[in-house]
């Protein structure tokens, strides 16, 4: 599990597994030191916790030094109590079941990364606002109870990388029954990143792919989409590019959509750029993150 391709060949052995065998058991071996990417390891996270709900026994044979650190094998749950127990929020695989844990995540993610490295204007309002909708969309869209997300903070090259997984319906089975009717889950990628694309308008405003493809763009970041049998790779050097990729799916009927998107802190970013017509006042987080509840921006001695 170190390269990207390794997700697939993984996928691809679960589902053999699942259908040659009857006995739900499933032995996962891990040995060697790796480097930990949060665009492999989050998607294979999601998986596993999905077969332990199917009942499935998971067991994990773990001979490398690191895997452990990062709560791969029992992803930690979003709550107050573990964000002050576990206060390194980065290189870590975190589990969300509702908005006010989507919430406390953003709040305390943004607050981090304001004071581990230098952001450019704008930077960490569009930061926030795109890991908003991608989270949302996983408890909005994909029929699933939860999903699991990675920060990964790479403090002198001022990036951050992103990961989120969910193994719900998946893209295409979630616009199949709307007014757009995809016919390939390569076709439903290509729609979900258009503005105004949805599901169903009273579930949301069908925005979300399309602020983190505005974001990436105007950041010159890069982002890949991957949901059933489609991947779409999107990156940004002043000129936008996009890649459809051939991916397995799990469980053949099954969607699991993954995403994972790297942005610069080195570049400045404002949302009425990103938002277009769309009208919205740029706020800075950081600073929104040391209010009490007077509105007074308190600094902690100890924080500084």
């Amino acid at each position: 599990l170190s390269t990207p391709p390794d997700v697939g060949h993984f996928i691809r052995a679960l589902n053999r597994l699942i259908g040659e065998r009857h006995k739900k058991e499933i032995t996962v071996y891990l040995e060697g030191d790796f480097s930990i990417y949060a665009n492999i390891i989050v998607p294979v996270a999601s998986i596993l916790s999905k077969l332990k709900r199917q009942r499935y026994v998971i067991n994990i044979i773990d001979k490398t030094s690191n895997i452990a650190e990062i709560q791969f094998t029992n992803p930690v749950n979003v709550s107050d109590v573990n964000i002050e127990n576990f206060p390194n929020l980065f290189q870590r695989i975190w589990r969300f079941s509702n908005g006010k844990e989507i919430q406390r995540f953003i709040d305390s993610t943004i607050h981090a990364i304001g004071q581990s490295v230098l952001c450019e204007q704008g930077f960490l309002a569009a930061l926030a606002l795109s890991m908003c909708e991608i989270m949302d969309n996983v408890l909005q869209h994909s029929e699933e109870s939860e999903g699991f997300v990675m920060i990964q903070l790479h403090r002198e090259a001022r990036k951050i990388a992103f990961a989120v997984a969910d193994s719900g319906i998946g893209i295409y089975k979630s616009l199949a029954s709307s007014s757009h009717r995809p016919k390939t889950h390569a076709d439903a990628l290509r729609l979900a990143i258009k503005q105004g694309v949805t599901r169903d308008e009273r579930v949301g405003r069908g925005n979300g792919l399309w602020i983190l493809s505005e974001t990436v763009k105007h950041n010159g970041g890069q982002y890949t989409l991957q949901s059933g049998e489609a991947g779409l790779h999107l990156s940004s050097n002043n000129l936008a590019s996009e890649r459809v990729l051939e991916v397995p799916s799990f469980e053949k009927k099954g969607g699991c959509t993954f995403i994972d998107f790297q942005l610069s802190a080195a570049q400045r970013i404002l949302l009425k750029d990103v938002l277009k017509d769309q009208i919205l006042v740029d706020v800075d987080l950081r600073l929104e993150s040391f209010e009490d509840e007077f509105g007074n921006h308190v600094i902690k001695v100890r924080e500084l």
